[in-house]
């Protein structure tokens, strides 16, 4: 059979089902005309019915490229919907504020909730009634930044996770959905997801962005990860680190004069207006290497975890050897400063470093990554739009629409 065929018959069950739905949605607004009803009695009349439109709304619209035309359409009457219910009962998505954060606590890892918190990435998170309550079952974590190219504008979803009991009721769909929506209206078409390629959500993840025409490159994490241990504090990394000096000891011209030298980067240039509080990176392992023609800087920051992360790392030309005192310094203080057990993370991002590294410590992990691309040009379509539309508004059911 004709894979068209097959599509053609996907979306017109789709629709066939959305009509039933609809009848059902005007009887259950015909009965609650003219009452006055609060909030949680909306919900109760109107939740379920609206969900299994806007559900299959989204099911619909994942059978297209999003970025199509076609695609956009499904997409925004999905989206819309949403919006008509939100209108009437209160809200379905909702974007996490510092204020609201706690309530979504059991959702996040510390290190996903304490990026919200400082306005490093964005969150919208997804709100349910059952059993008399309205609850946060799904969440959603994102940043908007620029590639490193500096030239096209790339939304990097950082997290997506659902509750167990939540599962499978298209909360996460609606939730990527509303992220896709949002790229459409601002002309964002470079969306990607990186999650670890051994995680038992992984599978669960790939499925889902299948489904919404991404596509998948493999890798490793550039970052390490590894436990400082005095063996590994010996003494020649102890002397390279004397290269290197905290930033808590410099004064801000000194800083900003080190600084000025990195910028053309364009990353710690965003950094360092606003993008976190002063008070962020730990002036007593974040450092600066100046000395004879090196310049580099390394800013890291301790998760309630008690991991010590890497922010940024940076070098001017011919500074590559200053790579090696930045990162004994981090080691060295961190273990005197947080002692035995403290974990570090540091980018690896040349080959000169990732040797230095595989030679001083021992043990060390790597995180393995999916990346998950959505992006332009788009791939050939493999349907006919015009005829897909038509088949949309077709009234009646499938058997109708074939004869």
């Amino acid at each position: 059979m004709d894979l068209n065929v097959l599509h053609f018959r996907k979306v017109t069950d789709k629709a066939y089902s959305i009509d039933m739905i609809d009848d059902v949605l005007a009887a259950v607004r015909e009965e609650i005309e003219g009452k006055d009803l609060r909030e949680f009695e909306l919900r109760e009349k109107l939740e379920a019915v609206y969900l299994d439109k806007i559900n299959l709304q989204f099911q619909t619209a994942r059978l297209f490229h999003p970025m199509s035309e076609f695609g956009r359409t499904v997409l925004k009457s999905a989206l819309d919907t949403q919006k008509e219910y939100e209108g009437i009962a209160g809200a379905l998505i909702t974007l996490v504020t510092d204020d609201s954060i706690r309530k979504y606590k059991p959702l996040l890892t510390d290190d996903v909730m304490e990026d919200i918190m400082v306005g490093k990435t964005q969150a919208i998170a997804a709100l349910r009634y059952r059993d008399g309550a309205v609850y946060a079952p799904g969440i959603i974590a994102y940043d908007v930044d620029t590639d490193r190219l500096q030239e096209n504008i790339v939304v990097r979803i950082e997290w997506l996770y659902i509750a167990e009991e939540f599962r499978g009721e298209g909360i996460a769909d609606m939730l990527l959905g509303n992220i896709i929506g949002r790229c459409i209206d601002l002309g964002i078409e470079n969306i990607t997801f990186d999650f670890p390629e051994e995680s038992e959500y992984a599978q669960a993840y790939y499925n889902l962005l299948s489904d919404w025409h991404f596509s998948f490159t493999s890798g490793i994490s550039s970052d390490f990860v590894t436990e400082v241990t005095k063996d590994t504090v010996k003494k020649n990394i102890e002397a390279m680190s004397y290269t290197a000096q905290a930033i808590g000891e410099l004064s801000e011209k000194e800083f900003m004069d080190v600084a000025k030298k990195l910028l053309s980067d364009g990353t710690l240039d965003t950094m360092l207006k606003g993008e976190f509080p002063p008070d962020y990176f730990d002036p007593k392992l974040s450092c600066v290497a100046r000395r004879d023609s090196m310049t580099g800087m390394l800013l890291a920051h301790r998760l309630p975890s008690g991991l010590v992360r890497t922010e940024y790392l940076g070098w001017g030309e011919g500074s590559g050897p200053a790579l090696k005192g930045l990162v004994s310094f981090l080691a060295v203080k961190a273990l005197e400063v947080y002692g035995k057990g403290t974990m570090i993370s540091v980018p690896v991002e040349s080959d000169e470093l990732a040797a230095f590294i595989d030679e001083t410590f021992e043990v060390q992990l790597r995180k393995p990554m999916i990346e998950a691309s959505l992006f332009a040009p788009l791939p050939e379509e493999d349907v006919d739009l015009e005829m897909a539309a038509a088949i949309l508004t077709v009234p009646g059911g499938p058997e109708e629409s074939e004869e």
